[in-house]
């Protein structure tokens, strides 16, 4: 794309949104419930997703990088907090270790299809992809979810 710059840009902003969001997500998260937290987080990350599809300068892929350090840095601690507060103690290793395969799978078979539709529809409509489905999580746990 041309800004080779923004790569180092990228990963202090999303370091530095990481460290702030699970600073004072937990606390938050704790005190007002687990949607005001999730919901934000999926939210700011399909920004990041959306942001990422048409970015083409330095500035650009800064916010980028905010954005989904801001998202996914806390979204896996929210995520296992909401798990934890849900399972009854007998179960928390069987639901942790049933979280952590979910989240390998996801890891391992993401990438190859979401390369899949990037190889036949080019990577803007694959961050378009990704932007959407983060949002309609957001959106589905805003309606349904609890807390």
């Amino acid at each position: 794309m041309g800004v080779p710059q923004a790569a180092s840009m990228f990963f202090l902003l999303y370091a530095a949104g990481s460290l702030v969001a699970r600073l004072f997500a937990g606390r938050i998260q704790d005190q007002y419930g687990d949607n005001v937290v999730v919901v934000p987080v999926f939210a700011v990350f399909a920004a990041g997703m959306a942001t990422v599809a048409v970015a083409d300068t330095v500035w650009a892929f800064a916010l980028v990088g905010l954005f989904t350090g801001l998202g996914f840095g806390c979204l896996l601690p929210s995520l296992q907090a909401i798990l934890i507060s849900r399972t009854t103690p007998a179960q928390v290793g069987v639901a942790t270790s049933t979280f952590f395969l979910i989240l390998d799978l996801g890891t391992g078979v993401g990438p190859v299809l979401l390369g899949l539709f990037a190889s036949a529809a080019g990577y803007t409509a694959m961050y378009w992809l990704s932007a959407a489905a983060y949002a309609l999580v957001a959106g589905f746990r805003a309606v349904w979810g609890r807390g």
